[in-house]
Parts: C-alpha cells; structure tokens; sequence
C-alpha cells in the first residue's frame, strides 16, 4: 500500500518535481556538468510516468517474505 501511495504522490507532485529539477539542471550548467550527467538528471513527464511505472510494478510483486526460494538437503 504504501508504494502504491508512493507512485500517487508522484504523480500529483510531478509539476512540483518537473519545476525542481529544472533548477537545478540549470545549477548543474553552471557548475559545468557534462551533457551526459545532465540528461541523466533531467526528467521530464514520461520519465516521471515510468518511475511512477516501476513502482507500481513493484509493488505488485508477490511478496517474498517467508518464501524458500531455493534448498539443498545434504
């Protein structure tokens, strides 16, 4: 339940997060980063979907406390 709050907030904060993260890729201009780190930094709403994505599919995993997931009798 939580992680499925987790993407929610994502997802209503995302103009919050998209105008954050605009700062500070522009902080990171001036300090000189590499094109490279930077396009790694920056999101944008399809990167902030996926994430929302990812943890939604996380979320839906079987939870595997308790399970055995592998056993050798010797």
């Amino acid at each position: 339940a939580a992680l499925a709050r987790a993407a929610e907030a994502l997802r209503a904060a995302g103009p919050a997060i998209l105008a954050a993260n605009a700062t500070d890729l522009e902080e990171g201009r001036k300090r000189g980063l590499s094109p490279a780190l930077l396009d790694r930094l920056a999101l944008n709403p399809a990167r902030l979907k996926a994430i929302a994505a990812g943890i939604e599919a996380v979320a839906a995993l079987a939870d595997p406390v308790g399970a055995v997931i592998d056993q050798t009798v010797r």
